[in-house]
């Protein structure tokens, strides 16, 4: 993932996720908790030591001013990666790379710090849950 490169895309794929860095799971645990019931039950979520990760349609995820949204590519439906980036090689190869490496699951790739994320256990949404995130 180290040699990986990317550039920006000509047209930013629709947001289905967001990931929340360190310095922003703050913020969007509040942009979270203000949510209705309704929207927040058709949620997922990951939270790991030191990001937050919130699936869902676009039209449910909640505005997060510096939060790096997330979309996928139809040639790459196990991968998760920032709605305005594109990979130096095509993403079906890359797709086909992680599941060789990881097995089957769905995976965020954060370019900026060379992380990727396992979703494995991303689940429904609960504000009772969302009290429990620092």
């Amino acid at each position: 993932m180290d040699k990986l490169t990317w550039r920006p895309r000509k047209a930013p794929l629709a947001p289905v996720g967001i990931l929340a860095l360190p310095e922003h799971r703050a913020a969007m645990k509040r942009s979270l908790l203000q949510l209705s019931p309704e929207r927040l039950s058709r949620l997922r979520g990951s939270v790991s030591d030191n990001v937050l990760i919130i699936l869902g349609n676009e039209e449910d995820l909640p505005w997060l001013p510096n939060g790096v949204y997330l979309g996928q590519d139809s040639t790459a439906p196990h991968l998760y990666f920032p709605t305005q980036l594109l990979p130096s090689v095509p993403v079906s190869w890359l797709d086909r790379a992680f599941l060789k490496k990881f097995g089957q699951g769905q995976f965020v790739i954060n370019p900026w710090q060379h992380e990727v994320y396992n979703l494995s256990q991303a689940l429904k949404i609960a504000s009772e849950r969302l009290q429990e995130i620092t």
